[in-house]
C-alpha cells in the first residue's frame, strides 16, 4: 500500500451501518456504549480501514508489568501470528500489548490497536507520531470509541477490552497476575479463584482477567500460555472460562496449536507477510512515551 501523508491527525467516525464497520462487532448485540447505543468507532483519516474486516485476527493481551521473558514471548507471538497472515489486535498498553504489536509490525505484519482515549488527545497524537510510518503504510490501524478530545481514564482502559476481544477471532493471554485484596475491604467484583487465605481471599479483576471474561461472553476461543505464573494457571483452572493451554515443549511456546484449532474452520488465511519492513521504535522509547496504564 502506498504511503500517505496523514498529518494533521483528523478522526473519522465509523457508525454502525457503514460498510466499513467491523462485521465482527455488528454481529455482537451486547457491544453497546452509553444508553445502549451501538458503539461508534473513530479512526484517523487516511489509515487502513480495511483492517476492520480482516480475514483472520487474534487478540494478544496481558500484564503491563510482565517479566522480561514473558515480554519476549509476547513479541514472539505477535511476530508468529503476523507471519501467518493474522492481524494482531491489542489494547496498546505498555508491556505485553506493545510487545505483541511491535512483534507483528517488525515481522512485516499488520496490527489494530484500541486506545482508551480520544484520537485528538495529546496522548493519542504522541502515539501516532511515533508509529506514523506504519499508519501511513497501512500496517497499523488505531481505533477508539472515546470522543475525539477525551483524555485517558481508568474506566475507558477497562472498557476497551470488549472491543479488543470483539475484533478478534481468538484471544491469547500471555501473562496475568492475581491481585489479592482483603475481603472485608474489597468492593470489586470477585473472580472464581482464591489463594485460600481468608484475610486475602478476594481477587480484584484485572484488565487481563476482564478480557478473558469478555472472550467467554462473546464466544471467542481463549488461549493461555502455560508458564509458571499463578495468574495464568488460575485462568486455565477456571472451568467457566474454558481456556485452552499453550504448552512450551522446548524453549519456546507451541503457538501452532492455536492456528490448528482456532483457524482451521475452512477460512483461508491471508498470505504470509514478507520480511523487510522497517523496525518499530525501540522498546524503551515506546514505553517512555506511554502513559502508566493499568493492566
Amino acid at each position: 500500500m502506498a504511503t500517505n501523508k496523514l498529518t494533521p491527525w483528523k478522526p473519522l467516525a465509523i457508525e454502525h451501518g457503514d460498510s466499513r464497520y467491523p462485521s465482527r462487532l455488528a454481529k455482537e448485540g451486547k457491544l453497546r456504549g452509553k444508553r445502549g447505543r451501538v458503539i461508534t468507532l473513530y479512526a484517523w483519516e487516511g489509515t487502513n480501514l480495511e483492517l476492520l474486516n480482516a480475514e483472520a485476527t487474534i487478540a494478544i493481551v496481558g500484564s503491563r508489568s510482565a517479566p522480561p521473558d514473558f515480554l519476549a514471548y509476547a513479541r514472539q507471538a505477535g511476530a508468529y501470528f503476523a507471519r501467518h497472515g493474522l492481524v494482531v489486535v491489542t489494547g496498546g498498553a505498555r508491556g505485553v500489548d506493545l510487545e505483541a504489536m511491535n512483534g507483528a509490525l517488525e515481522s512485516g505484519g499488520q496490527a489494530i490497536v484500541v486506545r482508551p482515549m480520544g484520537l485528538e488527545s495529546a496522548e493519542a497524537i504522541r502515539f501516532a507520531k511515533r508509529y506514523e510510518p506504519y499508519l501511513a503504510a497501512g500496517k497499523l490501524l488505531v481505533l477508539s470509541e472515546m470522543p475525539p478530545h477525551q483524555r485517558w481514564h481508568a474506566r475507558a482502559a477497562m472498557a476497551r477490552n470488549r472491543l479488543v476481544v470483539g475484533l478478534a477471532d481468538a484471544v491469547l493471554v500471555v501473562h496475568t497476575k492475581l491481585k489479592y485484596v482483603p475481603r472485608e475491604t474489597s468492593n470489586r467484583r470477585l473472580a472464581r479463584v482464591s489463594n485460600g487465605n481468608q484475610e486475602q481471599a478476594s481477587l480484584r479483576l484485572s484488565g487481563t482477567w476482564n478480557a478473558a471474561e469478555q472472550a467467554r461472553k462473546l464466544g471467542r476461543p481463549l488461549w493461555v500460555l502455560d508458564g509458571a505464573v499463578e495468574g495464568n494457571r488460575a485462568l486455565l483452572s477456571d472451568p467457566e472460562l474454558g481456556a485452552r493451554r499453550v504448552d512450551r515443549p522446548g524453549s519456546d511456546f507451541g503457538f501452532e496449536v492455536v492456528l490448528a484449532e482456532s483457524f482451521s474452520d475452512g477460512r483461508r488465511l491471508p498470505p504470509r507477510s514478507s520480511p523487510g519492513e522497517p523496525e518499530p521504535p525501540g522498546r524503551d522509547a515506546v514505553q517512555q512515551a506511554e502513559l502508566p496504564l493499568a493492566e
